[in-house]
C-alpha cells in the first residue's frame, strides 16, 4: 500500500509527518487531508493569524507534491485588500 505524508504550514510554523500514513490510493488520500483539515481548523481555536496562511501539503513516500489545501486569512478596509498575498 502505498504510504503519504500530511505536512502542516502556518505562517513560520511548520509539522511534518515523516511517519506519514498507508492508504489505499490518491481518493483515500485526499479524503484524510480533507477530513484532518476539519479537525485542525476546528482546534485553532482563535490562533489563526490575518495574512498568515495556513495550508496542507500531502505528498508521496518520495517526496512528490500530489495536493495542496489552503486557507489565506485576507484582511480588507474599506472594502480594499490590506496586502496582497
Amino acid at each position: 500500500m502505498p504510504r503519504f505524508h500530511f505536512k502542516t504550514l502556518h505562517g513560520t510554523e511548520v509539522y511534518d509527518d515523516p511517519e506519514g500514513m498507508e492508504l489505499h490510493d490518491l481518493k483515500a488520500a485526499w479524503k484524510e487531508a480533507t477530513r484532518a483539515t476539519g479537525e485542525i481548523l476546528k482546534d485553532i481555536d482563535g490562533s489563526l493569524e490575518p495574512e498568515r496562511e495556513w495550508r496542507m501539503d500531502v505528498t508521496d513516500d518520495a517526496g512528490q507534491a500530489l495536493f495542496s489545501l489552503r486557507l489565506i486569512p485576507e484582511t480588507y478596509i474599506e472594502g480594499q485588500k490590506l496586502k496582497e498575498s
